[in-house]
């Protein structure tokens, strides 16, 4: 049995509170690390939200340091939701993947960025989708809006992702989209999907939270209600493939077709 412990830290995004986001976050990854978590997970931009003129001033060098450092000290891979990545292409929302020693081995860059929050003014678009191999698993990363998109799971189920995170800021009044469309990537590529959802509220928007775990059957595994909250949950990834061997989904496409 491969068996990992994945956390979840669902967290509000205090306004104008960079400094203190990142440590009740710091916070969060030492209770998951005491509850023996091995790779944990923070929802999207969880220090800044989608304040642009904070974001342009934020120090994001020094948000991954303390995470690397935190990462180091709890000998735990660290998915950081996102942070602004700003480098001579432009600004983007990319999730930063740290091992246990501290070091970052993978980043993904938000592929299709949300028109009704204005972030392609504000943010260029990743051109990337890739899996990152990992002791713990092969892991693929979406970030919030990106879960309309069917392709991009599909391509990480084909390059052999084994979890995909999505960290995210999803608001009311989706909660209902949310929850389906993350158990229909988990289904129609049977694998483990892990939403990770911001809650509170900015000037615009109610955040829901319902950070959740679905298995590769669709089956929700553990849910969050609405308030700030870690959950925690033992995953076996064998279950992928005896789920694909009984229902070989992926086998049966029809590439001629499509």
């Amino acid at each position: 049995m491969r068996k990992i412990k994945v956390a979840a830290v669902q967290m509000d995004v205090h306004p104008q509170d960079v400094w203190g986001n990142l440590n009740r976050a710091l916070s969060f990854m030492e209770l998951a690390a005491q509850q023996k978590a091995q790779i944990i997970c923070l929802p999207e931009l969880f220090t800044t939200s989608f304040d642009y003129a904070l974001i342009q001033n934020t120090d994001t060098g020094r948000i991954k340091n303390a995470i690397a450092e935190k990462a180091r000290a709890l000998g735990v891979f660290i998915l950081s939701g996102t942070m602004a990545e700003k480098s001579p292409s432009g600004i983007y929302n990319t999730a930063h993947l740290f091992n246990d020693k501290g070091n970052i081995i993978g980043q993904y860059r938000k592929a299709h960025l949300f028109p009704l929050i204005q972030e392609p003014e504000h943010f260029s678009p990743g051109q990337d989708i890739s899996v990152f191999n990992t002791e713990l698993a092969r892991i693929g990363i979406l970030i919030c809006y990106d879960l309309r998109f069917p392709e991009s799971a599909r391509k990480l189920a084909l390059n052999r992702a084994e979890i995909i995170f999505v960290p995210a800021q999803f608001p009311h009044p989706r909660i209902e989209h949310w929850k389906t469309l993350l158990r229909a990537r988990a289904i129609e590529n049977q694998l483990f999907i892990a939403g990770v959802n911001r809650v509170g509220q900015d000037p615009a928007n109610k955040f829901f939270g319902a950070s959740c775990l679905i298995n590769p059957w669709g089956e929700v595994m553990a849910e969050l209600t609405d308030k700030e909250d870690l959950m925690v949950v033992d995953i076996d990834l064998d279950r992928i493939y005896e789920i694909r061997k009984q229902l070989p989904c992926l086998e049966n496409r029809r590439v001629d077709l499509y």
